[in-house]
């Protein structure tokens, strides 16, 4: 007979773990750290929590959560890039990245991309997630991502037609073999043969289908990832042609392929960013200083335009945005024409009832009070040649936080910080509390005034999804 002061069968350990759509159910819940210690109980637990289906379940449990951890990069003497990392909650030691050689070009909920900056037939990308250790590679000339640093030629050439090498000297890209969706419409014009220099880089003739011979060049790779909306991740690649005309393909790791079709981008501006795509809400951002913006959506396969807010002038030739990134399911943007200016605004874009894209302003920043602790780091004092007195900031912004609002707890917001790089610090400023701490010192001989440039810091989240 049952006893009150024994647990009944029905709940036992025993029971529960021997029910698997259970054990799933509990596990869902709880975060990733923990469910990573709890892989080494047992076969079945190892294989519940490893499970895709699992992972997905869990990113649905848990959507847009926030950053663990900054990756920035550094400079080094070397021809490597190097990373060092910052810890933005209890995680002691954010797991280490790939071993070199590789540059992230872009993180995105858990994933990052990153490519090999040395010269290379078989350059690839490198789609990894540093929680799991796992990664693939997806040659930029195959239809299929490949494992291995020895890919047959067949492999690499697609189709097994001629192969025609792209050099992008922005992204460090070297002889990139194009095939897949480009390829149908590419005809290689000789291997080797077509080979140009434009203003110090390399381009490839190549022939498109019903036309002339072209100049193409490869000047951006980008990456959308959003488990809480599908169930794989995409790889945006983009061309410039002789023409200054934009084409881009897409990667589905759902079908292991590129897509069929190739698309132009004739309204991105001449100096659009194609190198620092930005992904939020099932759509991938490039930004311009003299334009508006352009964005992919990935769902509905086309290229949309967003108007930049009337505050903001355009024209200008000046690399005028500090900050452009994405943190918990929000999109930010900074605008800063100087470094003598005191105040300036965080701005978030939403998405409306109707399906519009607008940008509002959601913070609004004092220097003077975010470097009162650090006076003698980030503030310079002098006069202008009239003899007024003139006050530079000394900064460069690294990224905006956000975390999980708690609607149980009255935290309508969330957590929300700016983090910032100054001369031998990094420190960050809290929106709500507007107190600034400092995160860590730094050492980087090679840039004493700004070591970390926001475009080069990638934020860090857990997640067990595995590429």
């Amino acid at each position: 007979m049952w006893s009150p002061r024994q647990p009944p069968p029905y709940c036992s350990a025993s029971v529960v773990g021997s029910n698997d759509d259970l054990l799933t159910e509990i596990l869902s819940h709880l975060q990733v750290k923990p469910l990573l210690r709890f892989k080494s109980v047992n076969k079945q637990w190892h294989s519940t929590i490893s499970h895709p289906s699992f992972s997905l379940l869990h990113s649905l449990r848990h959507p847009h959560p926030p950053p663990s951890a900054l990756y920035l990069l550094l400079h080094l003497p070397s021809s490597f890039p190097g990373f060092t990392s910052i810890s933005l909650s209890s995680l002691r030691r954010p797991p280490p990245l790939p071993p070199p050689p590789f540059d992230i070009v872009q993180s995105s909920n858990g994933l990052f991309l990153s490519l090999s900056p040395l010269p290379s037939p078989y350059l690839h990308v490198l789609v990894s997630n540093p929680t799991t250790r796992s990664n693939t590679r997806i040659f930029l000339g195959s239809k299929n991502p490949i494992s291995g640093s020895n890919p047959s030629s067949q492999a690499l050439s697609g189709s097994g037609q001629g192969s025609d090498r792209f050099v992008g000297s922005g992204l460090g890209l070297s002889q990139v073999q194009l095939t897949g969706s480009v390829q149908d419409q590419v005809q290689a014009g000789g291997s080797g043969q077509g080979q140009v220099e434009v203003d110090g880089s390399i381009w490839w003739k190549v022939r498109l289908a019903g036309s002339g011979q072209e100049q193409m060049q490869v000047v951006g790779v980008s990456l959308g990832f959003d488990p809480g909306r599908w169930a794989h991740y995409y790889v945006i690649r983009v061309f410039r042609n002789g023409s200054d005309r934009f084409l881009m393909d897409v990667y589905d790791s759902g079908t292991g392929m590129w897509r069929d079709a190739t698309v132009y981008l004739d309204e991105a501006p001449f100096d659009t960013e194609f190198d620092r795509g930005v992904y939020w809400e099932g759509r991938v951002f490039w930004l311009s200083h003299t334009g508006n913006m352009v964005y992919y959506d990935i769902e509905n396969d086309v290229i949309g335009k967003l108007v930049l807010p009337k505050v903001f002038e355009q024209g200008s030739y000046l690399e005028r945005f500090r900050y452009f990134g994405e943190s918990c399911g929000h999109l930010h943007l900074i605008e800063i024409r100087t470094n003598c200016v005191r105040e300036f605004d965080v701005l978030e874009l939403e998405e409306t009832e109707g399906g519009n894209l607008e940008w509002f302003v959601k913070y609004r920043v004092d220097l003077d009070l975010v470097g009162c602790e650090f006076e003698d780091d980030m503030f310079q004092d002098g006069v202008d040649r009239f003899g007024r007195r003139l006050r530079f900031y000394a900064f460069s912004i690294l990224a905006v936080i956000r975390g999980i609002a708690d609607e149980g707890n009255g935290d309508d917001e969330g957590f929300a910080e700016l983090v910032l790089s100054i001369p031998g610090k990094v420190i960050s400023y809290n929106f709500e509390k507007k107190i600034s701490r400092l995160m860590c010192n730094v050492v980087d001989e090679s840039d004493k005034w700004f070591p970390f440039r926001g475009y080069n810091a990638f934020q860090f989240i857990e997640s067990l999804y595995c590429p």
